[in-house]
C-alpha cells in the first residue's frame, strides 16, 4: 500500500478545546480509504489513547498517539508556542521525553491558543 496522505494532528472528542472528531468513526474513514495509520493529537492531554489504540488496532489502521501542547515563552508570555508530541513506539511510550512531557504539560497551567 502506498499512502498518498496520513493525517498527523487530529483533535478528537477528547480535547478540551476545538476537538468535534469522533473516534470511532475516524478510524472507520481512515480505514475506507486505505490509509494504513492516522495520528490522533488532542490539545494537551492524552485521554484518547486507549479508545482509539483498540479501535486502530481493530480496524488494521495504525495508531499514531501524540498531543498537541502550548509551550509558554518566558520573554513573552503573550504568545505562546504551539508543539505536537508524537509517540515513536508503544515500548518507549513510558519513558519517552515525548510522553514524559506531555505529563510534565498537562499538569502545569495551561495556556490558552
Amino acid at each position: 500500500m502506498n499512502p498518498a496522505f496520513v493525517h498527523l494532528r487530529v483533535h478528537s472528542e477528547y480535547s478540551m478545546v476545538d476537538g468535534m472528531v469522533r473516534i470511532k468513526p475516524l478510524v472507520a474513514r481512515v480505514s475506507e480509504l486505505g490509509m494504513p495509520a492516522v495520528a490522533v493529537t488532542d490539545q494537551s492531554n492524552l485521554f484518547s489513547l486507549v479508545k482509539f489504540y483498540k479501535a486502530s488496532i481493530g480496524a488494521g489502521v495504525k495508531p499514531i498517539s501524540g498531543s498537541d501542547v502550548w509551550i509558554r515563552d518566558p520573554l513573552d508570555v503573550n504568545k505562546p508556542h504551539r508543539l505536537l508530541l508524537l509517540v515513536q513506539s508503544v515500548e518507549a511510550m513510558p519513558a519517552s521525553p515525548a510522553w514524559s512531557l506531555a505529563v510534565i504539560v498537562r499538569g502545569s497551567t495551561w495556556v490558552a491558543p
